[in-house]
C-alpha cells in the first residue's frame, strides 16, 4: 500500500448528524432551483425514473423548468422509493418487491389522486421502505461481526484492499453501529440506509480524493451485493400483487433495469412499459426497443408496451459535499436521457413512429386513461 489510511480520532455523532441531515442551506436551495440550462430547445421531455430525496417537489419543478425552459409538453413523475411522491397532478413510485428467485423493482405512475388517497396502498409502501433499515443493519454486521470476518477477507482480495485498509474500514464501521444504536431515534429515517455506510467511510477516509477510496469503495460495493443477496425476500410483497393494485388503481406498471431482471421480462407480466435505457442499465438498450418495436412483448391488457428513457437522477447526490459525492450520479439530470439521440435507438424509434413528442403523449393519454 502506497498510502496510509488515516488514523485520526474516529469521528462521532455530530458528524453522523451532519452526514444525515435533510435541511438544505440557502446556497443549496438556489442551486437546485435555479441551474443553468440543460438543453434550451428542448420541447418534449419524459422523466418518469428519478429520485427527489430530500428535496421537495416544488423545488426540483422549479430546477426542471429551468433545466428545460422550452418545454411545452412533458411528463415528469417522481420515482422515490417504497414511497409515493406527486408532482403536478401526477404521483409515482419505484417499489421493491418479491420475485421468483429474488427481488424486483417496479416503477408505478399515477395521474390524480386515487393512489394517493389508498390508505392499504400507502400502508404497504412504508413497511416496505423499512427494508431499507433493515438491510442498514445486516450490512453493518457482514462490515463488523466476527462470523463474517472470512467474507470480508476474501472480498478485501478480490478488491485489492490490504490488510491494514480492511482492519481500518472494520473500526470504523464499528463505530458507526455503536452511534447508530444510540442515535437512531433521532435520525431521519430516510438517512437510514446503506448509502449511509459509504458516506461515513469516504467521510472518515477524507472524501474521494484519497488515494485508497476507489479500492475502499470496491470493497465495500463488493460486501453490500453480497447482503442483498442473502437479505430475506418476506419484506417484500409478490411482485404480481402489487401490479394488480397499481392497476386498480388506474395507474400503469413499467420494469426499469430489466436487463437485471431479464427472467421477469421474459415471464410476461403485465406491463405497460419497459425501460430501455438508463444510465446504469443500457447494455441491451437496442435488443429491447427492437422487440418493443416488433411488437413481441405483450402487454397489459393487449395494449402495446411502450419504451421509457430512465435518467435516474438522485438529486441528494447534488446536495452532498464534493469530496462526497460519486461523480457519475451527481452528473445525472432529470429528464437528461442521451440515448435518445445513438444512431441505433433513433433508427428504432424512427420506424415506430416513436419521437419525443409522441411518446410523451402517448404516455400521458394511458395515465389519464
Amino acid at each position: 500500500m502506497t498510502e496510509s489510511f488515516p488514523d485520526d480520532a474516529l469521528n462521532g455523532a455530530r458528524q453522523l448528524h451532519q452526514l444525515c441531515n435533510p435541511e438544505i442551506d440557502p446556497l443549496q436551495l438556489d442551486a437546485i432551483a435555479a441551474p443553468q440550462a440543460l438543453d434550451p430547445d428542448l420541447d418534449h421531455i419524459m422523466a418518469v425514473h428519478w429520485h427527489p430525496e430530500q428535496v421537495a417537489p416544488e423545488l426540483a419543478l422549479k430546477r426542471f423548468r429551468a433545466l428545460y425552459p422550452a418545454a411545452r409538453e412533458y411528463i415528469l413523475i417522481p420515482t422515490q422509493h417504497n414511497r409515493l411522491t406527486a408532482i403536478d397532478g401526477f404521483s409515482g413510485v419505484e417499489i421493491d418487491c418479491r420475485w421468483t428467485g429474488g427481488k424486483l423493482q417496479l416503477l408505478a405512475h399515477f395521474h390524480g389522486t386515487a393512489a394517493e388517497l389508498d390508505a392499504a396502498f400507502l400502508a404497504d409502501l412504508e413497511r416496505t421502505r423499512r427494508y431499507r433499515n433493515g438491510q442498514l443493519q445486516a450490512f453493518l454486521a457482514a462490515l463488523t461481526a466476527q462470523s463474517h470476518a472470512g467474507l470480508r477477507q476474501d472480498l478485501a482480495h478480490d478488491a485489492g484492499l490490504a490488510s491494514a485498509g480492511l482492519a481500518w474500514a472494520e473500526k470504523r464501521a464499528a463505530r458507526l453501529g455503536t452511534l447508530l444504536a444510540r442515535e437512531q431515534s433521532r435520525l431521519p429515517q430516510d438517512a437510514l440506509k446503506n448509502k449511509l455506510v459509504r458516506d461515513w467511510l469516504l467521510h472518515e477516509l477524507g472524501g474521494m480524493g484519497h488515494p485508497q477510496s476507489a479500492t475502499l469503495l470496491r470493497w465495500l460495493g463488493l460486501v453490500k451485493e453480497q447482503v442483498k443477496r442473502d437479505f430475506p425476500l418476506d419484506w417484500f410483497l409478490p411482485a404480481a400483487e402489487w401490479i394488480a393494485r397499481i392497476h386498480e388503481l388506474g395507474g400503469t406498471v413499467t420494469l426499469p433495469h430489466p436487463e437485471f431482471f431479464w427472467d421477469a421480462l421474459e415471464a410476461g407480466l403485465p406491463l405497460d412499459g419497459v425501460e430501455v435505457w438508463n444510465p446504469q442499465s443500457w447494455r441491451r438498450s437496442e435488443e429491447l426497443l427492437a422487440a418493443l418495436v416488433a411488437g413481441r412483448i405483450k402487454g397489459h391488457g393487449g395494449r402495446p408496451v411502450l419504451p421509457t428513457f430512465g435518467d435516474d437522477c438522485h438529486l441528494g447526490e447534488k446536495l452532498k459535499p464534493l469530496s462526497l459525492q460519486d461523480e457519475e450520479k451527481s452528473g445525472r439530470e432529470i429528464g437528461w436521457q442521451p440515448a435518445w439521440d445513438w444512431p441505433g435507438i433513433a433508427t428504432l424509434l424512427a420506424q415506430a413512429g416513436w419521437g419525443r413528442r409522441e411518446l410523451v403523449r402517448e404516455w400521458i393519454t394511458r395515465l389519464k386513461g
